[in-house]
């Protein structure tokens, strides 16, 4: 009798326990899901991105995706066909780029450009600018004045050069916009006759020589158009000058001396039309 009682227990408790495992097997199943959203949340510094995932059917995850647009994470979701599957999932793959992808992924942007006042004075000059996706840009000008280059008897005035200007600028909002600041070098090298520049050039003399130093700019741009803006900048700086000097009124064969001199004032200035190449 205690053995058929016992026997009697047992079975009842093996179906106690298969209910048991029935509720619980409903209760986290899929079905019981749909009425569960997950919602994942990410919040690296200064930045925060979540995915909300919804609807759960028996076959398929479907989602919805709150998107925000950032060169820290990326987040991708994976529809998953759950047909073979005893619950529903879904799978985030989360990629992080490293700096050095970080700056290969930035597009360069290109910059031709001519200063006005420069070309007043007939003399070609071409500038290129170079970013690349920061506040920071490349900025290099080059100019040259072959008129009268020989020069010829009566007439010996000439302002002759070649000049290049590389320039590193820093941009208070983006480059080509706005105001900035730059740090720059100068390299010449002239036969000037005839013309009184500042205190070192005096117009009887003829100065043939070079020219290098560096200085400091200030310049702020304005955008006509999504391909063409317009800058204006002044620079001060230092130029260690060497030259021969000679009488400029008599044409050829004539003594001359060699001086160097320190300047120091205007090294840049003008008024640059641009276009926007990239």
């Amino acid at each position: 009798m205690q053995c058929t009682i016992k026997e009697e227990l047992r079975q009842l408790m093996n179906r106690i326990l298969c209910v048991l495992i029935g509720i619980m097997s409903v209760l986290f199943s899929g079905r019981a899901q749909g009425n569960f959203p997950i919602s994942i949340n990410i919040e690296p510094e200064e930045m925060r991105l979540s995915g909300v995932y919804s609807e759960y059917d028996n076959y398929s995850v479907e989602r919805e995706r709150d998107t925000i647009l950032s060169d820290i994470i990326f987040v991708t979701d994976t529809v998953i066909d759950n047909t073979a599957l005893l619950s529903d999932s879904a799978v985030i793959n989360i990629y992080a780029e490293t700096s050095w992808e970080k700056m290969r992924s930035r597009n360069l942007h290109w910059n031709l450009k001519t200063n006005l006042l420069y070309a007043a004075t007939l003399t070609p000059n071409l500038g290129l600018e170079i970013s690349w996706g920061t506040q920071l840009s490349l900025n290099i000008t080059g100019s040259y004045n072959p008129w009268n280059r020989k020069g010829k008897k009566g007439d010996n005035d000439k302002i002759v050069h070649w000049m290049a200007q590389p320039e590193l600028r820093y941009w208070f909002c983006e480059p080509t916009g706005g105001h900035f600041i730059g740090i720059h070098a100068v390299v010449t090298k002239y036969n000037i006759g005839g013309h009184k520049f500042f205190h070192i050039f005096d117009k009887g003399y003829r100065y043939e020589g070079w020219g290098v130093g560096g200085g400091f700019t200030y310049g702020y741009s304005w955008f006509l158009s999504k391909k063409w803006a317009i800058e204006g900048f002044l620079g001060i700086g230092v130029v260690q000058l060497g030259f021969d000097k000679s009488n400029n009124r008599i044409w050829c064969c004539t003594k001359s001396e060699h001086f160097t001199k320190t300047y120091f004032g205007l090294t840049k200035v003008g008024i640059s039309l641009i276009y926007n190449i990239k």
